[in-house]
């Protein structure tokens, strides 16, 4: 196997060279475009059978959910048995989801990915007329080992309350400037 080798000086002794086996100075890059890449799959996923094959971008104990939430406590599932109902779960409830306007950030740290995007589709959920929804989304990706350790979805639940016809609450600003 190949390696680095770097030289080092240690208690005077500058001729020991120690050889770091596996890795390069481009492995973090190599990841980080690794793991852009599946955050890019993931989000050309919404629907039909890419949906039903998307639990299979999550590592075996993954995490998949919406942060925000009308109960204001995470909505996720965990495992990637789970995920796969997750999936299923919104192929039905959201049978023709799509994303656009994609764009994703990489980070300095080559695990953690970032998107932000908008969704539009038709929505089924239980106790509502069917209706045609569109939000804007904001997505942390946690990957580990080249799959998605934990995906968190963040979006604001009042456009999707208005769009089920439901009533939203109301937030007096005061003098809030406006343009």
């Amino acid at each position: 196997m190949g390696g680095v080798a770097v030289r080092l000086e240690v208690d005077g002794l500058s001729d020991v060279v120690v050889t770091v086996v596996g890795m390069s100075f481009d492995d973090g890059q190599e990841r980080r475009e690794h793991n852009r890449a599946m955050v890019d799959k993931y989000l050309h996923s919404g629907h039909g059978d890419a949906l039903l094959h998307r639990h299979e971008l999550f590592c075996e104990d993954g995490i998949s959910g919406l942060w925000t939430s009308d109960s204001g406590e995470p909505v996720f599932a965990q495992g990637r048995e789970n995920i796969a109902k997750y999936d299923v779960w919104s192929s039905e409830h959201f049978p023709d989801w799509a994303w656009s306007n994609i764009t994703i950030w990489t980070t300095d740290d080559p695990d953690r990915v970032w998107a932000e995007c908008d969704g539009e589709g038709n929505i089924n959920l239980p106790g509502h007329d069917p209706v045609f929804y569109r939000n804007h989304f904001i997505y942390s990706f946690e990957m580990r080992d080249g799959l998605i350790y934990r995906e968190r979805e963040f979006t604001n639940p009042i456009v999707e309350m208005r769009a089920l016809g439901m009533p939203t609450p109301t937030i007096e600003l005061g003098d809030f400037p406006s343009a």
